[in-house]
C-alpha cells in the first residue's frame, strides 16, 4: 500500500472514532437553515443541525404542515418531521 493510501486510511480512522466518540455537548451544537433548497424539491428552507466538535449533522427537510414546528437542538431522530437525514459536514465552513 503506497505511502498516501496510509496516512488517508490513518485520517479516516481518526474521523470515524471522533464521531463514534462524540457525546455532542449542547454548547457545540449549531441550527441553520439552508434556503439553497427551495425551488429544487423544497418549498421551504431545510434546518441543518450541526455538532461543531466531530461534524455530524442531520438535515430535516421540512413540508408546509411541519414548518411551524421547532427543531430541536439534539442530533437524534425527531419525532414530527418525515424527512431526516443524518451524515457528516461537507463544508468546513459549516463548523464557524
Amino acid at each position: 500500500m503506497s505511502e498516501l493510501k496510509k496516512m488517508l486510511k490513518r485520517h479516516y480512522d481518526e474521523k470515524q472514532e471522533l464521531l463514534n466518540s462524540c457525546n455532542h455537548p449542547p454548547d457545540m451544537i449549531k441550527i441553520y437553515e439552508d434556503h439553497s433548497v427551495v425551488g429544487r424539491g423544497c418549498g421551504i428552507p431545510s434546518v441543518h443541525v450541526i455538532c461543531k466538535n466531530c461534524g455530524f449533522e442531520k438535515i430535516i427537510f421540512r413540508d408546509f404542515s411541519e414548518s411551524n414546528i421547532e427543531v430541536q437542538k439534539t442530533l437524534e431522530f425527531q419525532h414530527g418531521f418525515k424527512h431526516q437525514r443524518f451524515s457528516q459536514i461537507t463544508y468546513e465552513w459549516e463548523l464557524d
